[in-house]
């Protein structure tokens, strides 16, 4: 072993030691998580996570047999989530993600491609996804839609699957084997650990679901019967302006058969099991070079990533746009490990699908997807892969890419016709520049600038200061988005190593094609750092996750000399790993999308999940405005205007949107310029309530003014209240109170509504 490898271990090893005392001091001693971990709830989640942890690692290096020890894992995993209330919404989200797959694989198979993989592979999770997000497209062309359309729609293709699976079953064709259970023997002890880590910080997320109920979550993507398909498709006008409302709404069109019931958990169990599919892709990326441990280690570093695992519990898209990103790599690294011409074609078509369907999830994958693609197929094409005649191998693979594209152009049409731009962000200057206008009433952001007005200097210090805080300690009111979605100073540790040991790693193909995409992955989050005014972790994720990859592939393992192991390195970097591991749960078990909330309350009598919907209706009587709640959320396309705390005041079972989503960040504030532009939006939007909450209203300020110049003029009418809050019908062009009318409304209004 050379005195260079030692070196490096022991620079990686010291660099640990100092990430962690600074993540230590700056949070828990000196920072707000210390404040955090006290909380009683927390101190009793911590306590079942270790419990959870000792569980795990008993079955997986205690078990006799591997399938024992498999059974003793499900066991647990069984007691724990019908304990916090899960059980039900993972089971039946997970039943819906395997249709999603059979879908696929039936996609594929009919096709004539991939017919000799299994049903857990890229292909399927690509047509599958493409293939619902079409039929909801198709079906919403012709004003229909609903729920229970969806969810009838499933059930229908889920009994033809079975079908299907059980034919396939007959030909002798078992697609849905799993080799782990064929193999003798106990696990490995290494691998063990490692998937009791991995299986902990999944149940640690399937644990606080329930109550992890985030801002961005409640503010649209749990809200998808009301504010995406109200009962006539994904296609119609509802009327609402926020930029939110308006994004490519993949993830969202994919969840419709879990939305609209009565626990938000159906939806957020489906997210869960994408982040499942994550760490797999993440495991098949390093084991496709490396092995299978060097696979379960990234895949273990990636779950310790609370950068990574806390978004499984929130209904943006994050998570499902790092799996399709993750399988449109993947294509490009095995199009560099095959040799025959068909099959490098298959996977190239496979990674342009899995891009395309990564552009229906998330706005910003525009940049980030593209950019790892591109850079791949430049390095591919300099490896002398023919990258542009293998578009003429197999048509069949061709016909496989109409699917995902036709899904995108599906899922832009709608943002189009509600805006006049394919997709929304704050990418849209890029296509004013190629001609599209911003169709009112909408307003967007350009791209920002943060780091350029600042000047080459200070610009530069700008960035330093925000990497060293994003690495060890992100603290500050721009960072408040990123300890929630922290990369943790494991990211740097795993950069570091790709670094320290990419010059060996370049030998091969393989490594060298994934460390151009990390390099240029890196360089597009550096530069979204430097111009961004407020840092969110969640950006960075495909990042992170291509760190870990890299970092498991390249890490030195123990060299055998004169018949006994020598490790690289140092016995004092086994006690100092398992400190970083304690840290890198605590942070994950302390902080989400939500911030840290603990674990569901423990509950054995339950109808197998929670039911938000009752506790909606429950605290809304508690604070004193049940009956309102009752009568708005009495017809789902009842179109409402709520001036409210945001998110909090959308929680009705209707189409409703916030004052602050027409004003605040992503709306547009020359609507209420004027009470005539005000009105305007009200007929586009065609609105039949406005809400106000007691107490929300301050006198003086514009939403006072606007409110009360509409009851004074008489154009709300039938108003009713409920302990100082407020709901009126909007009557506009001559259906309002006349002028007495009008008179009496607005001394009732100052008589009831209770201001600040």
């Amino acid at each position: 072993m050379s005195s260079q490898e030692k070196r490096k271990s022991v620079f990686l090893g010291l660099l640990a030691a100092v990430i962690l005392a600074a993540g230590v001091g700056c949070l828990f001693i000196n920072g707000p998580l210390g404040e955090v971990l006290r909380w009683n709830n927390n101190i009793q989640m911590l306590a079942e996570v270790g419990a959870v942890f000792v569980w795990m690692l008993l079955s997986f290096c205690a078990a006799k047999t591997k399938r024992s020890g498999i059974w003793m894992a499900l066991t647990g995993i069984f007691l724990f989530s019908w304990c916090h209330q899960a059980f039900l919404p993972l089971l039946v989200s997970g039943a819906y993600s395997l249709l999603l797959l059979v879908l696929g694989k039936m996609g594929t198979s009919f096709l004539g491609v991939w017919k000799d993989v299994l049903l857990f592979h890229p292909s399927s999770l690509i047509m599958g996804s493409g293939l619902w997000m079409l039929l909801v497209c198709v079906i919403s062309a012709f004003g229909t839609g609903g729920m229970d359309l969806w969810r009838g729609l499933a059930v229908v293709l889920a009994l033809g699957a079975v079908l299907w699976m059980y034919a396939q079953k007959k030909k002798g064709k078992n697609l849905l084997r799993f080799s782990v259970l064929e193999e003798k023997g106990q696990w490995d002890k290494t691998e063990g650990l490692m998937l009791a880590m991995i299986l902990t910080c999944i149940l640690i997320q399937a644990g606080r679901m329930n109550v992890a109920l985030d801002y961005d979550s409640l503010h649209y993507g749990l809200r998808s019967p009301y504010i995406l398909d109200n009962g006539r498709g994904i296609y119609e006008n509802l009327g609402s302006v926020n930029v939110v409302y308006t994004y490519s709404k993949g993830l969202e069109v994919l969840a419709l058969p879990l939305s609209g019931l009565s626990g938000y958990g159906f939806v957020l169990a489906f997210t869960i099991w994408q982040t499942v599919g994550v760490l797999i892709m993440g495991y098949r990326l390093a084991a496709a070079i490396g092995g299978r441990k060097r696979g379960l280690f990234a895949a273990c570093v990636m779950a310790l990533t609370p950068g990574i695992l806390n978004m499984s519990v929130t209904a943006k898209s994050d998570i499902p746009t790092l799996l399709f990103q993750l399988a449109a790599i993947e294509g490009l690294l095995f199009m560099v490990r095959s040799k025959d011409r068909k099959e490098q074609a298959g996977h190239l078509f496979m990674t342009a699908g899995a891009c395309l369907i990564s552009f229906t999830l998330k706005p910003t994958s525009l940049v980030f997807s593209t950019a790892a693609v591109g850079s791949g197929l430049l390095c591919l094409m300099a490896m002398k892969i023919p990258v542009f005649r293998l578009l003429t191998k197999g048509i069949g693979f061709f016909r496989f890419l109409l699917i995902p594209g036709a899904a995108l152009l599906g899922l832009w049409a709608r943002t189009y016709l509600l805006t006049g731009m394919p997709s929304t962000s704050v990418f849209t200057s890029i296509w004013e520049l190629l001609g599209f206008q911003v169709r009112w009433p909408f307003a967007f952001s350009s791209i920002p600038n943060e780091g350029i007005s600042m000047g080459v200097l200070g610009g530069l210090l700008h960035l330093a200061d925000r990497l060293v805080r994003m690495f060890f300690a992100p603290l500050g009111e721009d960072m408040d988005h990123v300890i929630i979605a922290w990369g943790t100073g494991l990211f740097l540790l795993c950069l570091t190593a790709a670094i320290c040991w990419g010059r060996q790693a370049a030998k091969k193909k393989e490594t060298r094609l994934l460390w151009i995409i990390l390099f240029v992955v890196s360089a597009i989050s550096i530069v979204s750092i430097y111009l961004l005014w407020q840092v969110d972790g969640n950006y960075f994720m495909l990042w992170y996750s291509l760190a870990a990859v890299c970092a498991a592939v390249v890490l030195p393992k123990k060299n055998r000399k004169k018949g006994r192991k020598e490790s690289v390195w140092p016995k004092w970097t086994t006690g100092l790993a398992v400190l970083t591991a304690v840290f890198q749960i605590t942070v994950m078990s302390l902080t989400s999308w939500a911030g840290g909330v603990g674990f569901t309350p423990v509950s054995f009598k339950h109808k197998g999940y929670y039911d938000h919907r009752t506790e909606s209706y429950q605290k809304a009587e508690a604070a004193g405005r049940g009956e309102i709640w009752k009568f708005l959320s009495s017809n789902p396309r009842n179109r409402v205007i709520a001036f409210g705390e945001h998110p909090q005041c959308l929680d009705f079972a209707c189409s409703v949107q916030s004052y602050y989503d027409t004003t605040g960040s992503g709306g547009n504030v020359v609507l209420v310029k004027t009470l005539e532009n005000f009105k305007d939006y009200l007929r586009y939007a065609k609105t039949d309530y406005i809400y106000a909450e007691a107490g929300h209203l301050e006198e003086g300020s514009r939403e006072w003014d606007v409110l009360r110049y509409l009851v004074e003029e008489g154009s709300l009418t039938e108003i009713r209240y409920e302990n100082g809050n407020m709901v009126g019908k909007v009557s506009l062009d001559g259906t309002g109170y006349g002028s007495e009318q009008a008179a009496l409304a607005a001394e009732e209004f100052y008589t009831k509504i209770l201001p600040k």
